[in-house]
């Protein structure tokens, strides 16, 4: 006789280290990802020859997000002629042997073979075809600014269909939820880092650092959608921090990073979770006191320490995810250095 299978709505045990992979991929595509768009922003106002002075304002911001980002060096924006270091900064980027968008695509291809055997053969050979693809057009695109521009249009269509697959093709158990964490961690941090540059600005500098954020959180047109053309601090910043509908906005990655961790952790445990929620909180209530300030430019300028050091708390919450869920050692411990402990001094 044939024994009857239960029937299990789980997928089982995951291995730490796959849910290791599986994080820092969902990462690194989303790192690359950002990488692109930062670079495809910069590319045209550098291809334009003499730039306007909100085009100088924009650029300010971009080379320090660029630098952040790791895709250049100070030295690149320190050179008198910026203009054309950074475009060769950003050609440089793409070298397999150096460059750092390259690097992360190498990362990215790592890791996908790491996690194959989680993948079903439609989304490896989407992952895998599509990178080839990167590499070929990135060998071929120095010194030509539009070949570069296309390189960070195919990284942008491929970091889509990562998301697309994901979220058609694997079920919502253990692998799902790290590599949908790694994304959304990845991408609050670098909303936190993006926006804080961009407002560092004079309040009289502000409106294209306003229309950059906007380019960078690809919020554009669901901005003129609500507000046509009138540009101000608080309805931006609430697009791309406050809104928790916009999936390109922080408080949309906060509330899935809260969900995720409680889905992982269980009923019961908010550790982890709790941090998001409460950093989810803090940035809509500063949003609230930017939108009632008598003077939003000049309060908009204030944000970027804020922005900050949400963005290392968001890294914290990564390290003790990576703790909990993926590490060997326990947490290190400090030890003797209570007043007790005085006596031992210089003994070892």
């Amino acid at each position: 006789p044939v024994v009857p299978v239960a029937i299990r709505r789980t997928t089982g045990d995951l291995p730490s280290r796959v849910a290791d992979n599986l994080f820092w991929l969902g990462r690194y595509v989303e790192r690359l990802e950002s990488s692109a768009r930062i670079a495809r922003a910069t590319i045209p106002r550098l291809s334009r020859g003499t730039a306007m002075p909100h085009e100088i304002v924009e650029l300010a911001a971009l080379s320090r997000i660029l630098v952040k980002a790791g895709l250049i060096s100070d030295e690149a924006v320190a050179v008198a002629g910026g203009g054309t270091s950074l475009l060769s900064a950003l050609h440089a980027s793409l070298r397999e042997d150096t460059g750092s968008i390259a690097g992360l695509i190498a990362d990215v291809a790592r890791l996908t073979e790491l996690v194959r055997d989680r993948l079903t053969g439609d989304m490896y050979g989407a992952f895998t075809s599509a990178l080839r693809h990167i590499r070929r057009t990135a060998r071929s695109a120095h010194g030509n600014s539009e070949a570069l521009s296309q390189v960070m249009v195919d990284i942008l269509r491929f970091s889509a269909s990562v998301a697309g697959l994901a979220a058609e093709n694997m079920v919502r158990g253990g692998g799902w939820l790290f590599l949908e964490l790694g994304r959304r961690v990845e991408r609050a941090k670098s909303i936190c880092t993006q926006v804080g540059f961009a407002l560092q600005q004079q309040p009289s500098h502000l409106e294209p650092a306003l229309r950059l954020v906007l380019e960078l959180c690809d919020s554009l047109i669901t901005y003129r959608t609500r507000y046509l053309t009138v540009l101000q601090a608080a309805p931006v910043l609430d697009l791309v921090l406050a809104d928790d509908g916009n999936p390109r906005g922080l408080a949309f990655q906060l509330a899935s990073i809260g969900n995720l961790l409680d889905q992982i952790a269980g009923p019961g445990d908010r550790t982890l979770s709790g941090v998001a929620t409460d950093l989810l909180a803090g940035v809509q209530a500063m949003v609230n006191r930017l939108a009632d300030s008598p003077d939003q430019a000049a309060a908009a300028v204030q944000l970027p320490e804020i922005l900050h050091r949400h963005a290392d708390t968001i890294a914290v919450l990564s390290d003790n995810v990576t703790r909990l869920y993926f590490a060997l050692l326990p947490p290190i411990q400090t030890v003797g250095t209570g007043a007790e402990f005085s006596s031992l001094a210089g003994a070892a």
